[in-house]
């Protein structure tokens, strides 16, 4: 571990040309391993015989490579565990799936982490791994899919390794909680969760986070203005960088379309609605919620009767 860090120290002072990856190990070596996303198939798959780079081995859980000594070749092995250091760059899929998901194309980009996040998977804790970045990448993806059973599961996993000496993992597996409640069809106890959490935080995404479960768990109780209240803050403090930019501005319409009177239509909330569901479509066009808005438009456009209240 000394060794990894003084080799850091030196990668400051002279930068030099590294290779995909680098694995230090407990006993002071370290190898140059050959990237196993090359070729995702090889994750699942036995590896061919190591050359002049260090192949991982997932199935046994090692890193091997040939070692000349005289006239002989050897295949020296390591396994996982004694790994105690990785230079490993941002895998350009990491980059891939986040453009993805933020665009709000979840799917697309849930099945580009999943590979990515197998190779990992064994070093969660292990300095220059990207394994947190990834980890928490897919929970974000499962929160704006609102999926509670795969949401539930991830947070189970992610919670084991919650030590509390991370607090992005802590804060985000908090608030990923309120989301399930949520979903689960607690709102109540969302709001309760996210009253108790929000005095704990500092970072302003991480509040506009928490506040958009309390815009979700208002409109869940029909609290219309204060639905509306919550997604237009949003919307005027983050724009475009929050984390659900899409859901907000779906949940705008919605908290709109709560407080129109199915009786009397009030042409101005009418046409601000119908403003955001354009919105929507223009900025968000991979999202599920174009489709949704889209949908909508199309309905108005062949009834002249106000949209229903969802």
């Amino acid at each position: 571990m000394k060794f990894f860090h003084c080799f850091l120290i030196c990668l400051m002072v002279m930068p030099l040309k590294l290779p995909a990856l680098t694995v230090f190990f407990n006993n002071g070596e370290q190898w140059e391993v050959d990237d196993p996303l090359k070729d995702p198939n090889t994750l699942s798959a036995k590896p061919a015989q190591p050359t002049n780079l260090a192949l991982i081995n997932y199935k046994e859980g090692s890193v091997a490579k040939i070692s000349r000594r005289d006239q002989y070749e050897v295949i020296i092995i390591h396994k996982f565990n004694e790994v105690v250091g990785l230079i490993w760059p941002d895998p350009t899929q990491l980059s891939e799936a986040q453009n993805t998901i933020h665009q709000g194309d979840l799917t697309r980009g849930l099945a580009i982490l999943d590979p990515i996040l197998k190779a990992i998977e064994p070093w969660p804790r292990t300095p220059g791994s990207w394994w947190l970045k990834a980890n928490l990448l897919k929970l974000s993806a499962l929160e704006k899919l609102r999926d509670p059973q795969r949401l539930e599961r991830v947070i189970f996993d992610l919670a084991k390794h919650d030590a509390g000496n991370q607090p992005t993992l802590t804060t985000s597996l908090s608030i990923a909680q309120l989301t399930l409640l949520n979903c689960q069809g607690d709102p109540q106890a969302s709001l309760k969760g996210a009253e108790i959490l929000l005095p704990k935080l500092a970072n302003p995404e991480d509040i506009a986070r928490v506040n958009f479960c309390q815009g979700q768990a208002n409109l869940l109780l029909k609290n219309y203005e204060a639905a509306l209240s919550f997604f237009l803050r949003i919307s005027a403090f983050q724009g475009a960088r929050s984390e659900q930019y899409a859901q907000v501005l779906l949940g705008i319409v919605r908290a709109l379309r709560g407080l129109e009177n199915p009786a009397i239509k009030d042409e101005k909330i009418h046409a601000t609605t119908m403003h955001y569901l354009r919105r929507i479509i223009s900025e968000c066009p991979l999202s599920a919620e174009a489709a949704i808005a889209q949908s909508l438009l199309n309905q108005e456009s062949t009834t002249p009767n106000p949209i229903p209240k969802t």
